[in-house]
């Protein structure tokens, strides 16, 4: 994927509607149910379930304005869930995972040596988390705010189309990804589909990181 350099302020990055996101390239992104035997150590229980992964296609794509990177993802799901109506309910979310280190693997969520970084949209909140993640179960979800990063969520029927955006840099860097024109980092991407009680590990994810080329 390549996120493509524009004129635009970060707000505008926001934009579904705007011609800018016209030219940006658009790519198909495959997912697959993510492989629960790698957290049997950690939840038994959950590594059993075989009912997860049905969101099998995403499209993807991202745009700059050489301060703040964008990336737009939109997916269909067969019933939207996004409330909470009982105790058993799960809803709609999707998460954008980039590596911290060079040695982090998306499939495990990284690592406490390789840690990685992940925008994550839930359906039923209005603002995004920004998480750090060290490996299955080692997940610190910060709010937005703590990396001024935003999101713009929409629905058209059963489609979601999800817009996250954050500046490149963010003061105390060293736990949030940073980005650079002329840079290329790895990115990957994780679904729930509520109707189907995904949450958790239970999910469909895009597989190892992929390159995100930032355009110059």
């Amino acid at each position: 994927m390549k996120a493509l350099k524009v004129d635009a302020t970060s707000e505008e990055l926001l934009d579904a509607g705007s011609t800018l996101w016209r030219k940006a390239e658009t790519v198909a992104i495959h997912m697959f149910p993510a492989p629960l035997g790698m957290v049997e150590e950690r939840s038994p229980f959950l590594a059993l379930n075989k009912d997860h992964g049905a969101i099998e296609t995403m499209k993807g794509s991202a745009i700059h304005n050489t301060k703040a990177l964008a990336v737009r993802i939109s997916w269909e799901v067969s019933t939207v869930k996004d409330r909470l109506d009982d105790l058993d309910d799960f809803v709609d979310a999707v998460g954008v995972m980039f590596p911290l280190d060079e040695d982090a693997l998306a499939m495990t969520m990284g690592s406490k040596d390789a840690l990685t970084n992940v925008w994550y949209w839930k359906a039923n909140h209005t603002e995004p988390y920004d998480v750090l993640s060290k490996g299955f179960g080692s997940t610190e979800r910060r709010p937005g705010s703590s990396s001024k990063l935003a999101v713009v969520a929409k629905r058209r029927g059963n489609i979601w189309d999800v817009i996250f955006t954050r500046p490149f840099q963010v003061d105390g860097g060293a736990e949030f990804a940073g980005f650079a024109p002329g840079e290329t980092t790895g990115i990957a991407f994780a679904a729930w589909a509520g109707a189907n009680n995904e949450r958790s590990g239970m999910k469909s994810i895009s597989g190892e990181f992929s390159e995100l080329v930032i355009g110059v």
